[in-house]
């Protein structure tokens, strides 16, 4: 990812300068055992703007899973401006499994998922295959699963590991603009049924017809 100001410029708009860079790594510890990471990190500075300014749009909802269940969150959100999505990123905490947006046109025509991934896989950005073209008018139902059926306890919305979250991150143009309805909790009335994908009672999406392809 790249930031588009240097150390010291001050951006157009009012942006103060930039005179430090923090980076912050979240880990998910699971085992007794201690873990070294030695996966390694590298940071590029240039002095030449980005000859293709990019942005995150972060599309979310406010998990509401029930005990000794499988749940299947749901949260509709709606394209304002036209733009171009060139990766995603999805995220959740332990008990997420897989995370999509089902893709459906203003008319209503439902178009291939986006980013369906588990969030047990590294949690990293991911480059699309070909960009995607969103215009205004287009509903993206984010998805994420949930797999509590091991505890008697629900779960909700929790910034660190007593909590879940379920984020998709659209790596995209500065022009794409979107807006989730966040009214309501779980399969809420916004959400219509996934045209393309089905939860297994693992927590796993398949395609929903047979011979069907899930298309990053």
């Amino acid at each position: 990812a790249g930031y588009g100001y240097p150390l010291g410029a001050s951006a157009a708009g009012g942006m103060p300068p930039l005179t430090h860079v923090s980076l912050q790594i979240h880990y998910q510890q699971r085992s007794h055992m201690p873990t070294t990471d030695r996966s390694g990190l590298r940071i590029w500075y240039s002095p030449l703007p980005p000859q293709l300014p990019l942005t995150l749009n972060i599309n979310v909802l406010m998990p509401d899973i029930p005990a000794r269940e499988v749940a299947d969150n749901c949260v509709a959100c709606r394209v304002m401006r036209d733009g171009t999505a060139y990766g995603w990123r999805n995220h959740a905490h332990g008990l997420g499994r897989d995370i999509w947006s089902d893709h459906f046109a203003a008319d209503g025509k439902a178009r291939e998922p986006l980013g369906l991934i588990s969030s047990q896989h590294p949690q990293i950005i991911r480059r699309f295959a070909e960009p995607k073209q969103l215009r205004a008018g287009d509903v993206l139902q984010l998805h994420c699963v949930y797999d509590n059926t091991a505890s008697d306890r629900p779960s909700g919305y929790g910034s660190d590991e007593t909590g879940e979250m379920c984020n998709q991150y659209l790596l995209s143009d500065l022009r794409l603009q979107m807006r989730c309805d966040l009214g309501g909790r779980r399969r809420n009335h916004t959400c219509v049924d996934s045209p393309h994908v089905v939860v297994d009672g693992r927590g796993t999406a398949q395609p929903r017809h047979p011979g069907g392809r899930q298309i990053m």
